[in-house]
This record gives structure tokens, C-alpha cells and sequence, in this order.
């Protein structure tokens, strides 16, 4: 007698594995179709319910898995948490869970520990416990921990500032391929941090991270083929970078991009486009690409005119202390184009970008200055907040306060008003954000806090967690 197939088929499904790899497969056939089709919304609702129920199926998996004693199964499980795939975000059990899969064996949440103390996810952030975790991951050759150890070095996060360091560690996990290590090299060849200044060097590495695909290492390359450093100039290998590396989000190849498309310069005038990749990196906070804009509107150029929209971007741009922004958010306040006409804020943004030597600007503040009174004046002048040139009262860049205020303010501390000066509710805040990492309570804003808050003003900065 033959066996009945399909009776095999239906007690099949009943078993779990044969059951999700069916359940799998059709929603993979579905999508399909979906992608071809416009789906509608009942379709698109069922399958979305297709995906939560694989997710939750893979998660039920790792569980049983982990409990029973499997160390990859708890990092993976780990990671569910980390992600909220299958289950609730919930980074304080992933952190739990990674710690299991080490102490079982299993070494790579190293790395991952190493960045949850760094960022302070699921822990309260603590330097020297960050760099306890990327030591053993590096001594296991993981390129990202050798990478994210030069970072340690180069910003000196819970150990001493060393860019000799840095650059081994960088070598170490460039020779394992890893893209921003690579490009990482080149910047360090090209500044000369922590090796000989060689631009030769500077290109290979950031040819070798192109390569891979990393956005800063083809943005890097193209610099240097739209320069002539280290290189020969060749404006449309320049352009073919910065677009590869645009599109991947990279607010500097954005900007440069723009430029190009404003200047003719490897490409062809384009006012549609130079606006559209000015937004895109105006938007990221590139100060640069914000004057632009500010240009944009003013002009026309691939957008509507608009004064209050052309203000307000020169504004942006201004109060990151880029000087020509400064003296057309000074020329706006004079003429009343996008906002109303104040002789306080003329002076005050042609004062700023006249200290860091425009004359346009000096110009337009000896003007001003002939209507106002010497009191107005002084006023003026106190409220200017020069990100480059003007001191506190210990000697520290207000922009530097401005930014380790705005980040202390953005992790839970009370920082006072957010404006570049050094108070007693700063200095405060300053202390006991010392304090909770185990550092020495100085008070003070250096080079060191601004890396614990972000090295990059553009960075974002974790939100510490509430205990």
C-alpha cells in the first residue's frame, strides 16, 4: 500500500521547524508579489503580520536556546533585546545577556559591552569598564574593538589621550579590512596625528577604503583628486566620489557636491540640484551647506526666493560661526529682509564676523554704531557669542560651553540657559556628570569632556538612562 503523501504534509506542519520554514516561505512569495503590485492595505497589514510572527517565532528560538545553556544563542538573544526584534526593546537585558555569553565562552559581545559602557545603553555609561570590554574583544582580533580602541586613544575616553596609539590600533583593524579604520589611517597621514604627515599614504588608505565602500573614505579621495593632494587632480573622479559617498548620507561629500553643481566646476551648472544637496547637508547641521541655503533663498537659486527662510539658515549658520553668515544675518537685521529691522542684532552679528577679520562686516558695525548709544553698544557686544574667537571667564571657547552645555542638558543635567557662559548651574552639572563616570569632579570644559559627549558637535549624544 503507497503512503499518503498528503497526510505526511499536513503532520508535518505540526512540526515547529518544517512549520516556520512554510510560514517563512509564503510570506517571501507574498512580498514578492507584493513588490510588483501596489498591495493593498489589508495585504500589506497581513503581511507585516507575517514578519512580527517570524520575528517572534525566531525569538521564542533563541530563548529556549539560551536557557539552555547555548553561549550563541544568548548573545543573539542579546541582540533581540538590543534591536526590539521579537520582543520589547529592552538594552538593560541585552547587556544581561551578553555578560552570560561571555562568562559561557563566547567572546564577541565583548565588543558589544564595550559600546553599551561607552554610550551608557542598558548601563550607566563608565569609560574605564568601555575600555575594559574592547581590550578583550581587541585580543581577540575584532576589527571593530581595535578600531573603536584607536577611538578611545585618539579622543582619550578612559585612557590617556595617545595618537601613536591610536594609529596602531587603527592599523591593526585596517589590515583586517575594516573600511573606517581605513579611513581613519588616511586622516591620521594626512594631519600628521600620531605618524609623518605622507599624503602619498593618505590616499593609498583612503583609496583602500573607498574601495570598501566607506562614504568618509571615498569623500576622502575625492578631496584628494579635487585638490592635487597626495594625487594628481582629476575633477570628475573627484565628482564620481563625492556622489558615491553623498548618497550614502555623507553631509561633507553633500556639501561639495553642491558646490559643484553652483560653480560648474567637474560638472554642469545645475540650480535644482546644487539646492537639493545643500538641504541634505544643511540638514545634518553642516555649517557650511546652512550658508548656502541662507544663499539659496536669498537668490532664488533651485528654490523659491524666500527672505525669512534665507534668515533663518544664515541664523544656523551664524550661530556655528560661520563668518560670511554672520555678516548676512547682520546685513538682514539692517535692511529688515526676513526679519525685523534691529540696529542690537546688526551690531551684534557684524561685530562677530568683523572680530574674525571681515571688513564688509566692520564696515557695517562702524556704521551701526554712529546711531547707538555706548550703552547699546556694550550690550551688544555682551550678547555676541563668537564661536571661535570669544573667551570665558577661565579662558574656554563659548562655543566649546555651548556645545558640553547643550549635551549635559540633553543627557538629564540642569545646565542654566544654554549660552556659552561658564555659571555656577554649569560648572555644577559639569561636576557631577564627572562624577558619575568615576572621573575626578574638575568643573572645568577640555578637549577630554567634549569627547564624552560627542567629539563631533554633529554627533549625537546618548540619553542617559533614568535610574
Amino acid at each position: 500500500m503507497k503512503p499518503n503523501r498528503h497526510f505526511r504534509f499536513w503532520d508535518a506542519l505540526h512540526r515547529p521547524r518544517f512549520a516556520m520554514a512554510i510560514l517563512v516561505f509564503g510570506a517571501s512569495v507574498l512580498a514578492g508579489c507584493a513588490s510588483t503590485m501596489s498591495a493593498s492595505p489589508g495585504l500589506q497589514t497581513w503581511l507585516d503580520k507575517m514578519d512580527q510572527a517570524s520575528e517572534n517565532a525566531k525569538f521564542d528560538s533563541l530563548r529556549k536556546g539560551a536557557e539552555g545553556g547555548n553561549a550563541k544563542a544568548m548573545y543573539y538573544l542579546g541582540l533581540a533585546y538590543a534591536k526590539g526584534k521579537g520582543v520589547g526593546r529592552d538594552e538593560s537585558k541585552a547587556v544581561e545577556w551578553y555578560k552570560r555569553s561571555v562568562k559561557e565562552g563566547f567572546q564577541r559581545p565583548a565588543y558589544r559591552l564595550a559600546v553599551a559602557y561607552r554610550d551608557g545603553r542598558g548601563v550607566r555609561k563608565d569609560p574605564k569598564k568601555a575600555v575594559e570590554w574592547v581590550h578583550k574583544a581587541a585580543a581577540e582580533k575584532d576589527r571593530r574593538a581595535e578600531y573603536l580602541l584607536g577611538r578611545f586613544y585618539s579622543s582619550g575616553f578612559g585612557v590617556p589621550k595617545d595618537e601613536t596609539a591610536a594609529v596602531q590600533w587603527y592599523r591593526r583593524s585596517a589590515e583586517q579590512k575594516y573600511g573606517h579604520a581605513m579611513a581613519r589611517l588616511s586622516l591620521a597621514y594626512s594631519f600628521g596625528h600620531g605618524v609623518a604627515k605622507d599624503y602619498a599614504k593618505y590616499v593609498e588608505w583612503a583609496r583602500r577604503a573607498a574601495e570598501l565602500n566607506n562614504a568618509r573614505g571615498q569623500y576622502l579621495l575625492a578631496y584628494a583628486y579635487s585638490t592635487g593632494r597626495g594625487t594628481k587632480k582629476d575633477r570628475k573622479k573627484a565628482i564620481d566620489l563625492y556622489l558615491q559617498s553623498a548618497k550614502q548620507g555623507y553631509h561633507r561629500s553633500q556639501y561639495h557636491l553642491a558646490v559643484a553643481y553652483n560653480t560648474g566646476r567637474g560638472v554642469a551648472k545645475d540650480p535644482a540640484a546644487f539646492a537639493s544637496w545643500a538641504a541634505k547637508a544643511a540638514k545634518q547641521g553642516n555649517a557650511k551647506a546652512q550658508y548656502l541655503m541662507g544663499f539659496a533663498y536669498q537668490e532664488g537659486k533651485g528654490v523659491v526666493r524666500d527672505a525669512a527662510q534665507s534668515a533663518s539658515w544664515y541664523q544656523r549658520a551664524a550661530k556655528r560661526g560661520h563668518v560670511r553668515a554672520q555678516y548676512r544675518l547682520a546685513l538682514a537685521y539692517a535692511n529688515g529682509q526676513g526679519v525685523r529691522t534691529d540696529p542690537m542684532q546688526e551690531y551684534r552679528w557684524a561685530h562677530l564676523a568683523a572680530e574674525e577679520g571681515d571688513k564688509l562686516a566692520a564696515a557695517l558695525r562702524d556704521r551701526i554704531a554712529k546711531k547707538m548709544s555706548q550703552k547699546q553698544i556694550t550690550q551688544a557686544k555682551t550678547a555676541a557669542i563668537s564661536p571661535k574667537s570669544a573667551k570665558t571667564d577661565d579662558g574656554t571657547k563659548r562655543a566649546m560651553v555651548e556645545f558640553v552645555q547643550s549635551g549635559l542638558k540633553r543627557v538629564g543635567y540642569k545646565v542654566g540657559a544654554v549660552d556659552g557662559v561658564m555659571g555656577p548651574a554649569t560648572r555644577a552639572a559639569i561636576r557631577a556628570y564627572q562624577r558619575s563616570l568615576g572621573l575626578k569632579a574638575t568643573g572645568l570644559v577640555d578637549d577630554s569632556l567634549v569627547d564624552l559627549l560627542g567629539s563631533d558637535p554633529d554627533a549625537r549624544v546618548a540619553t542617559r538612562r533614568k535610574r
